[in-house]
C-alpha cells in the first residue's frame, strides 16, 4: 500500500487534487481512497487530505500517520510540527517552492521543489496550485501516469477548466526537477522518538497575537479616492485587519492580511483590487 499525505491552506485546491489523484489511480484498476480532514474551515487555515493507493482492498479508514509520500502546497506550513509527522529516510515530499527553505525543517527523507505558484498564476490567472502539485507528483514518485490525471481532470472538472489546468500540469511534468533539493535537516532524533498523531489543532493563528500576512499570495490595494467610507470591507474581514486610516480610507494590515480576497468582493465601488505579491 502506499500512502499520500497532501497539506495546504484553505482555498488552495488540496482536497480536490486528493480527489483527482483517487480517481487517477482507480482509473489505472488500482483499489483507491481519498478523503479530507479540515481544521477550521476557511480560507488560510491549514487543511490535510489523504490518499491511499494498492492492489488489494483497502480496509483502513483513518488518517495517514506515516505516509509515503507528502504533497505540502505551502512553505508556510513547514513549521508546523504535523506535516512531518511520521515520516522516515524513505519519505518522499514535493514542495511548491521556487527554492528549498534556508532554515532547518523536520525532515530527513527527499525533498523536490518547484515554483508552481508563479506558474499557476501564470496559466490560471490564480493561485491554486492542485493540479501543478499532481503533475510534479507524477514526475518526482511514478506513482501514477499522466494521463490519467488528464483524464480525472476531464472527469471532474468543468470542459471551460480543461484546457488551463492540463497546460499547467503538462508543463510542471515536463520542467520540474528530478534530483531532490538541498535542504538543512534538524535530525532532532526523528527517527529514534514516537512520531506524534497528525492532528488539525495549530497554536492560534488569529491576527491578536501573530503576524500571518506571510500566508497570503495576494493583497487587497485601496484606491483612496474611490473608497467612500462605509466599511463593509472592515465588517466581513475574518482577521478583523481592515481599519481607517488616518484620513477614513479602509486598508488592511499586510503583516496580518491573509489574502482571502472578502474585501474586494464586498466592496460596492470596486475600490480594492487584489495583487500577486511579489
Amino acid at each position: 500500500m502506499q500512502e499520500i499525505r497532501f497539506h495546504g491552506r484553505g482555498g488552495q485546491g488540496a482536497v480536490t487534487g486528493a480527489y483527482l489523484l483517487g480517481h487517477a489511480l482507480f482509473a489505472e484498476n488500482k483499489y483507491a481512497q481519498a478523503f479530507p480532514s479540515f481544521g477550521v474551515e476557511r480560507t488560510g487555515a491549514p487543511v490535510e487530505a489523504f490518499v491511499r493507493a494498492d492492489d488489494r482492498p483497502i480496509r483502513l479508514r483513518e488518517q495517514i500517520q506515516n505516509p509515503d509520500m507528502l504533497v505540502i502546497q505551502d512553505k508556510t506550513l513547514l513549521d508546523i510540527p504535523e506535516v512531518f509527522a511520521g515520516t522516515n529516510e524513505e519519505t518522499i515530499a514535493i514542495l511548491n517552492s521556487k527554492e528549498a527553505p534556508n532554515f532547518p525543517i523536520n525532515f530527513a527523507g527527499k525533498l523536490y521543489c518547484c515554483d508552481i505558484t508563479s506558474l499557476a498564476v501564470e496559466i490560471l490567472g490564480r493561485p491554486i496550485f492542485n493540479t501543478g502539485m499532481l503533475g510534479l507528483l507524477a514526475k518526482v514518485t511514478g506513482i501514477v501516469k499522466l494521463e490519467s490525471l488528464i483524464r480525472a481532470i476531464e472527469n471532474n472538472f468543468p470542459k471551460k477548466l480543461w484546457e488551463t489546468n492540463i497546460k499547467l500540469m503538462e508543463k510542471i511534468y515536463a520542467e520540474s526537477p528530478t534530483q531532490p533539493c538541498n535542504y538543512i535537516s534538524k535530525l532532532i532524533k526523528h527517527m529514534e522518538t514516537p512520531n506524534p498523531k497528525p492532528t488539525n489543532s495549530v497554536e492560534p493563528a488569529s491576527t491578536a497575537k501573530n503576524n500571518t500576512g506571510n500566508w497570503a499570495t495576494e493583497y487587497p490595494e485601496v484606491d483612496g479616492n474611490k473608497c467612500m467610507k462605509c466599511g463593509m470591507c472592515a465588517n466581513v474581514c475574518p482577521e478583523g485587519c481592515i481599519a481607517p486610516d488616518a484620513e477614513g480610507v479602509y486598508r488592511a494590515d499586510l503583516s496580518k492580511c491573509k489574502g482571502c480576497g472578502l474585501c474586494a468582493q464586498v466592496c460596492p465601488v470596486k475600490a480594492i483590487t487584489m495583487k500577486k505579491k511579489k
